[in-house]
Formats: C-alpha cells, sequence, structure tokens
C-alpha cells in the first residue's frame, strides 16, 4: 500500500506509474532546454497529454518550472506572500469549487483557490458554494494564484 500526500491509496504499480510520470516531465523539460527554449516557452508549450486523466493543467507550467530550475542547478523559487483580506462576491465557480472568480466590494476582480486546507465557514463544505453569494476571506497573495486561508460565506 502507498499513501500519497494527495489522491488515492495505491500499490507498489501505482508508484511506478508516477516515477515513470515524473521521469517523462523531466526529460521534456530537458529536451525543450536542450532546444535552447526559454522558461516562458517552456511553461507555454509543456504538455502531460499522456497523463490527461491524471492532472489539472494548471499545475504543468509550475510544474515544468520548478524541473528547469532544478535542471540549472538552481534553488527553489523563493516569493514573497502578503496576507491580505477581501470582502466581495463570487462572481464564477471552477473545478467543484476549487477555484473561483471573485468580485470584491470595490469592483476588482480577482481569482482564489480553495484547497482541502482552507478553513470555511457558513457551508458545509467547498462544494456548496454558489455564484452570487457573499463572502469575506482571508487569503495569501502568491505569484501563482491566491491561496486561500479561511473563507466565511456571508447566511
Amino acid at each position: 500500500m502507498v499513501v500519497q500526500p494527495h489522491g488515492p491509496v495505491g500499490n507498489v504499480t501505482d508508484l511506478q506509474a508516477m516515477v515513470d510520470y515524473l521521469l517523462l516531465a523531466r526529460q521534456r523539460v530537458r529536451a525543450m532546454m536542450e532546444k535552447g527554449m526559454s522558461l516562458a516557452s517552456i511553461r507555454k508549450d509543456f504538455h502531460m497529454n499522456e497523463y490527461k486523466r491524471w492532472d489539472r493543467e494548471a499545475h504543468l507550467s509550475v510544474m515544468a518550472a520548478t524541473i528547469y530550475r532544478e535542471l540549472r542547478g538552481e534553488g527553489p523559487e523563493i516569493t514573497p506572500v502578503v496576507e491580505k483580506r477581501l470582502r466581495g462576491t463570487i462572481a464564477k465557480i471552477a473545478e467543484e469549487g476549487r477555484y473561483l472568480t471573485v468580485t470584491s466590494e470595490s469592483g476588482q476582480q480577482l481569482s482564489l483557490r480553495i484547497s482541502n486546507a482552507t478553513d470555511i465557514e457558513g457551508i458545509p463544505d467547498r462544494s456548496h458554494l454558489k455564484v452570487g453569494m457573499r463572502f469575506t476571506a482571508v487569503y495569501e497573495e502568491q505569484k501563482e494564484r491566491n491561496e486561500t486561508l479561511e473563507i466565511k460565506v456571508a447566511p
């Protein structure tokens, strides 16, 4: 039995499939680097079409950039994180409530990611989020996405 940090419990065959996935990803990024492609081009063109059912495509450009830095001998990317507060309305919901487009009280559009670690109050879980709901949130403003720490849905 293999217990992954994300996804279902698996077996040794599943673990080998994950190793194969990561090796293929490294080979792809290395080949693109050998062609002289820029990081921006690699992030744009990188794909894992053989594993379409495995992952959301939103992760692929981040994975490509991580492999790129690793192959260049660079350390992890250090990005500043700023904690912010927001009061607004849900404008759009994607992937069963995992990604929200929201409009703040000042009219600013913002993307938020709701993870399993997000503290949700006012509804049972993110699957109950609906367009038009009003809320307050505490989130971390990051380079790739805004990670929601806490969201309180108004009654």
